[in-house]
């Protein structure tokens, strides 16, 4: 065997041993960002986690301070603070989270409230008469409110 021969084997022999390291090292960098975007989603669940719970404190406590008056209104403090529910720091390292509750005005407007609903204000449609649920489908469905009530008694 010619040396040019030698020295082509060689060649041939580096350059598949390099293809197989930079394979390998592919493979290996994969497996590393995906750890690390796994972690990161494990992170951003925890952190979620503990938002919320702090969230649920904030307004349980409100709701525990709360005088009973034998009603709640709209005027209460927990309906509608944004200084007590709105860009509140769970720690020195976190970002800012707010107690928000999703209203519709009158005229049909989406807004959102720092604060809590009470959910006996709502019409619980199971318990609800007949007029009632007449009346809510008129205002909001507009057409075929009989219809939709009756769809619901059956």
């Amino acid at each position: 065997m010619t040396n040019s021969c030698k020295r082509a084997q060689i060649f041939l022999i580096t350059i598949w041993v390099l293809i197989i390291i930079t394979l390998l090292a592919l493979a290996i960098g994969n497996k590393v960002s995906l750890g690390l975007r796994l972690s990161r989603n494990r992170q951003d669940s925890f952190q979620a986690a503990c938002i919320a719970q702090a969230g649920f404190a904030t307004a349980l406590n409100e709701l525990i301070k709360d005088k009973p008056v034998g009603f709640d209104s709209l005027t209460d403090v927990w309906a509608d603070n944004e200084g007590l529910f709105g860009k509140i720091k769970l720690n020195d390292n976190s970002s800012l989270y707010s107690v928000v509750a999703g209203m519709i005005t009158q005229d049909g407007d989406k807004i959102l409230k720092h604060g809590m609903i009470d959910e006996e204000r709502k019409i619980n449609i199971n318990t609800a008469s007949i007029g009632t649920l007449t009346a809510l489908f008129e205002k909001y469905a507009k057409e075929g409110a009989q219809e939709k009530v009756d769809s619901l008694l059956i």
